[in-house]
């Protein structure tokens, strides 16, 4: 069954077209277009398909996490170290070679943090 809608012109006027075709050839109206001397036999409507199920969503899979390349602390100046000392809660004392070993440790997760209230004084080894 095909269903034809929507306007033609005949002779110069426009009129509503809403055609049903039968699979036996057969033409139902139900528009102001009567189907009178159309002849659709021999015709051959095929049966509706079901539209094919969508595609199931797939989730994207997440890039594999790539390992951060050691920062280059050497090539920091003493003021971004004892920043970098600071936001991790290690202490600001001592020299740049001083600052570069404590964020090394501390990449490698063999420091603990300054405690709050602790000085760099006091966190420097006698």
């Amino acid at each position: 069954m095909v269903r034809l809608t929507g306007f033609v012109i005949v002779e110069g006027r426009k009129v509503s077209l809403d055609w049903t075709l039968l699979p036996h050839g057969d033409i139902v109206s139900s528009g102001d277009l009567s189907p009178t001397n159309v002849n659709c036999s021999g015709m051959v409507i095929p049966p509706a398909q079901e539209a094919p199920a969508p595609a199931p969503l797939s989730t994207p899979t997440p890039a594999p996490v790539e390992e951060e390349a050691p920062t280059d602390y050497a090539s920091m100046n003493k003021t971004e170290l004892m920043t970098l000392c600071s936001q991790r809660g290690l202490s600001t004392a001592g020299t740049k070679a001083d600052l570069i070993a404590r964020l090394e440790a501390d990449d490698s997760g063999e420091t603990e943090a300054v405690s709050e209230g602790e000085t760099d004084e006091e966190s420097q080894p006698e």
